[in-house]
């Protein structure tokens, strides 16, 4: 009876990773994933989660920084853009929780890049989107190759100018 129960066991999964494209990335992926750094003014920070992150050159604030990676959703209607990174979502909030209205400084956000996506940049077809809360919609951030890191094919980075949600897309 334990043997069968097993053989059940192992077959739910694999019929649930196969439904999900074969991919464990499709099964697990779903949830949102969350990190907090701590940064202190006058030093530079590197806030990462995953394949992407933020770099603060010189930290103007002392606190507590916060990255989400977050499954591309309809709650940010993405119209002609394929995103194929989940979302980077960054704030930092003060000692007692509240987040920074405005972020200061000079502050990249980053995704490492794959062979594929490596291919895409250099292509001009993959970008950094940010979402602009006041326009609705998805607002391209002018996107720069960073070679020498993430060795051997860089990463994509841009010049943030808010809080908020990024992602790395291409247009359909």
């Amino acid at each position: 009876m334990k043997v069968k129960f097993g053989w059940l066991a192992c077959l739910a999964i694999l019929v649930t990773v196969s439904v999900s494209g074969g991919s464990w990335d499709s099964v697990l992926a779903k949830e949102d994933q969350i990190a907090y750094f701590d940064v202190v003014p006058q030093q530079p920070a590197e806030i990462f989660l995953g394949k992407g992150g933020i770099f603060m050159v010189n930290s103007s604030y002392s606190g507590t920084a916060g990255i989400t990676r977050k499954d591309p959703n309809y709650l940010y209607p993405s119209g002609n853009l394929v995103f194929v990174e989940r979302w980077i979502d960054f704030q930092i909030y003060d000692s007692r929780g509240v987040a920074f209205p405005i972020l200061w400084g000079f502050n990249y956000v980053y995704f490492n890049l794959t062979y594929d996506t490596r291919q895409m940049v250099d292509e001009g077809a993959l970008r950094i989107y940010h979402w602009d809360t006041l326009k609705r919609s998805w607002v391209e951030c002018p996107t720069l190759l960073v070679v020498d890191e993430n060795e051997p094919h860089g990463r994509a980075a841009c010049v943030m100018t808010s809080f908020g949600l990024y992602g790395l897309a291409y247009e359909k």
